[in-house]
């Protein structure tokens, strides 16, 4: 796996230090240091297995380091926190899983839509999205260069 930075000034606000990830009994992760700061792009590259989604749901809090190996911290608002309950209010991860779901249950909703379901941190896109809703998920896909593929249905985009 490799980790692709475009750097910025600001303080970070996650900071992994030393952390090892364990999924079951498997080590995934080991002794990983990162920090992120705000306004920061990170590009995480690396072949099927090689940690990217667990690195990233370490990021988000949705995965906790193993006991005893490493840190990690948040810091949001000029506040510290050791424990991710603030991270999941903030931090969302849309990923690929969301595809193979829709894909099972036959939903094909625009990408609008699904960057929606970050906003309201769900993984179900609401029946009926409100303008500003629209707006808002717009806008996240223009800052990323993707805004011309809004109302492309999900399922034919590519992963």
């Amino acid at each position: 796996m490799s980790i692709i930075r475009d750097s910025s000034e600001a303080s970070a606000i996650v900071s992994l230090q030393r952390v090892d990830a364990r999924i079951e009994q498997h080590l995934v992760l080991h002794d990983v240091s990162l920090e992120l700061r705000c306004a920061e792009h990170l590009g995480i590259v690396g072949p099927n297995g090689s940690g990217k989604s667990t690195l990233l749901r370490l990021i988000g809090g949705t995965h906790w380091p193993a006991p005893g190996h490493g840190r990690r911290i948040y810091c949001f608002d000029g506040h510290l926190h050791r424990d991710a309950v603030e991270a999941r209010k903030r931090i969302t991860l849309v990923g690929p899983e969301l595809q193979d779901s829709y894909l099972r249950l036959g939903w094909n909703f625009t990408a609008s839509a699904v960057v929606a379901t970050g906003v309201h941190r769900t993984e179900i896109p609401r029946r009926t999205i409100t303008p500003p809703d629209r707006e808002r998920a717009r806008k996240l896909l223009d800052e990323l260069d993707a805004g011309h593929l809004s109302d492309r249905p999900f399922l034919e985009l590519s992963r």
